[in-house]
């Protein structure tokens, strides 16, 4: 076999393709890389609000009832979210209805209602308006 078979297909060597190639590669991956961003994972709730109408509704006030019936069901659902990598933001809203978030992403996801049912199951009561995660906009 001779070496100009090795080194060369055809008339082209192979070390031209294999630098023609890794160029190509790499411009691929610095043009993509600017553009493509990941999804980020996002949910919020106004847990101040519920947080005050579910201690305004308890007949006792002693650590131990605040720990099992407000605590622990806030703490269990953020706990749920953060273990499936979300980022929660808390919020909080005027008498309009206006939040006091200055941005937020379209895919984020709202977890106010399942915050109110996971606090009013804890404590005997029903949520007519315990509705699942939805996201912004819908």
């Amino acid at each position: 076999m001779k070496i100009s078979k090795i080194i060369f297909a055809g008339s082209l060597p192979y070390f031209s393709m294999l630098v023609i190639g890794a160029g190509a590669f790499y411009a691929g991956y610095i043009y993509c890389a600017g553009t493509i961003t990941p999804q980020s994972k996002i949910v919020y709730a106004e847990k101040a609000a519920i947080v005050y109408g579910q201690m305004m509704k308890l007949d006792q006030v002693s650590d131990e009832v605040i720990d099992a019936k407000v605590r622990k069901p806030m703490i269990d659902v953020l706990k749920k979210y953060q273990r499936e990598g979300y980022t929660v933001i808390d919020t909080s809203k005027d008498e309009q209805g206006n939040m006091s978030i200055m941005t937020l992403p379209p895919e984020a996801r709202d977890i106010t209602g399942e915050l109110k049912a996971a606090l009013a199951k804890a404590n005997g009561q029903t949520v007519e308006d315990s509705k699942p995660a939805k996201k912004v906009g819908e």
